[in-house]
């Protein structure tokens, strides 16, 4: 699923990226999810030189989570 992302840090930055489960998995629907969920952003590479944003829900958000 494809989401909108607002930056927490930066407000007027939005980034269109993929919407992952806590496991890692795509998420396939919008069940449970609202428009003011807080997710963890992570970078995956692709290739040599290539990262995509991914954005993660429900996962990571606990003091000194790394992702």
């Amino acid at each position: 699923m494809l989401v909108l992302i607002e930056l927490a840090e930066q407000r007027d930055l939005r980034l269109l990226t993929n919407l992952l489960g806590p496991d890692g998995a795509p998420v396939a629907t919008a069940d449970g999810l609202r428009a003011d969920m807080p997710v963890r952003l992570r970078f995956e590479r692709v290739a040599d030189d290539v990262w995509l944003p991914q954005a993660v829900v429900g996962a990571g958000f606990a003091a000194g989570a790394h992702g």
